[in-house]
């Protein structure tokens, strides 16, 4: 594409990158001196540029340090498990192998070798679903009552406070007339908060590793090797299953320790993650707002800067909960597209998340994908990369958990929740042409006919 088609967009990438630069700095979090800093920040260029916004406070209950234990068990005794059965199998000795065994295999049965091996893959599936999703979408439901029927004045002590900023553009895609029109609602969020974390990257790598040790050794060695040793099937599978037992095991116990000994810190400027999506996102209010003459911008736009992304998606919880009434029961809920820009400014290949977890895989992203794809290819002849995430990685996952189409816009060159998230890792075309990227797929969704840039 020409650049000059590419600049009609109006997108300063200079004026991107400044806003990045201003916006990375540590302690962003919620409780920290850098919060009520970024808020002030963020508001007073939405002021600059003229554009109303309205804060939207809400409490939340952090749970995690009670749950941690809970949360850890389940490794714990697994890998308890996994290093006695390694043992006894190294020990070669039948009779001790089957006195480990009775409780599993009884006698000879088929069908109690059926049943064992199917518990045993269910035991897996639990842990691993739990283990990978570091956001744990578990833990999300249970604060679900808290923050759908809190008290602020009696829990205001208790409560850790956030603040969403919302921007409102279009029109309004709840009124009975947008509903028989099918007005659509585009909802566009980033997260402002920041944090760094110790050990993350080393601990995500122990359970990346498990999730393809653990089920092939467990399956030779739970469920094939009593079977083998009893039909005399050699030696063979008792080694491999073996090494590849004691190694997961060890993953598992190093996975352990490392999570109880991980903590939070706030020495990440973030950057990267996320004030690369911030900025992408003002660039996108200052372009829509070109557009937002009367009749312009046919859908409900909703910008959000949305806070506690890294508590666990609390910010974008809230504000799907405080907005329940008018999105959960919408009769149409393929009105709402939802967009998550986070990490946006890195090396210039853009890509998209469309899907996440494991193994219950939740594939939000499939309509809004080839949306993209088309449109990054018909506007900018460019290919997005689609990803998939082990674990709820960002806003976008709390609207896929409740059947809207969502999905997450990004860059490579991922730095995030370190204290090397430093301004160095920000590219100022890759924010220009995210900015572009988006801006082009919010105002083909509203119905415009004459763009202006």
């Amino acid at each position: 594409m020409k650049e000059a088609e590419m600049n009609r967009y109006n997108v300063d990438g200079e004026e991107l990158y400044n806003f990045n630069v201003d916006l990375s700095f540590p302690r962003r979090n919620d409780g920290t001196e850098g919060h009520q800093k970024a808020i002030d920040f963020i508001e007073k260029k939405l002021e600059d540029i003229d554009v109303d916004y309205q804060e939207e406070e809400f409490f939340w209950k952090d749970l995690r340090k009670r749950r941690k234990l809970t949360r850890s068990l389940p490794m714990l005794i697994l890998s308890l498990r996994l290093f006695i059965g390694a043992i006894m199998i190294f020990i070669h000795d039948p009779d001790i192998v089957y006195g480990f065994w009775w409780y599993v295999w009884f006698l000879e049965p088929a069908w109690v070798m059926i049943i064992s091996a199917t518990l045993l893959l269910v035991l897996f599936i639990i842990i691993y679903s739990d283990c990978v999703k570091p956001t744990a979408m578990e833990l999300h439901r249970i604060n679900n009552k808290y923050l759908k029927r809190r008290e602020r004045k009696k829990f205001k002590e208790k409560f850790n406070q956030g603040t969403n900023i919302v921007v409102r553009m279009g029109i309004d895609g709840t009124t009975d007339e947008a509903k028989a029109k099918n007005i659509p609602i585009i909802i566009i969020i980033a997260h402002y908060d920041s944090i760094s974390v110790k050990f993350r990257p080393a601990v995500q790598n122990m359970l990346y590793a498990r999730i393809g040790t653990v089920p092939i050794s467990s399956l030779l060695c739970f469920i094939l090797l009593p079977v083998t040793m009893k039909i005399g099937a050699g030696n063979w599978l008792l080694i491999i299953g073996t090494i590849l037992l004691i190694i997961s095991s060890g993953f598992s116990v190093f996975a352990l320790i490392m999570g109880f000994f991980n903590k939070l810190t706030n020495q990440s400027p973030g950057a990267f993650d996320n004030a690369s999506g911030c900025s992408t996102l003002y660039g996108l209010i200052k372009a829509l707002k070109l557009n937002q003459g009367e009749g312009e911008l046919k859908a409900d736009i909703r910008l959000i800067f949305a806070d506690c992304e890294e508590e666990g998606l609390m910010g974008t919880i809230e504000y799907l909960h405080t907005h329940e009434k008018e999105l959960m029961n919408l009769d149409n809920k393929s009105r709402v597209k939802m967009v998550a820009l986070d990490g946006t400014g890195g090396k210039p290949t853009l890509g998209l998340f469309s899907s996440y977890g494991m193994p219950r895989v939740v594939r939000c992203g499939r309509v809004l994908k080839k949306e993209f794809k088309k449109l990054a290819k018909e506007q900018f002849g460019i290919d997005l990369k689609s990803l998939w995430s082990p674990y709820a990685s960002s806003d976008h996952a709390v609207f896929g958990e409740y059947g809207f189409k969502a999905i997450q816009l990004f860059s490579m060159g991922m730095v995030s929740n370190t204290k090397y998230d430093t301004i160095e890792n920000v590219n100022t075309e890759t924010l220009a042409l995210t900015t572009k990227v988006i801006v082009e797929f919010v105002l083909s969704n509203t119905n415009a006919k004459d763009k202006q840039f």
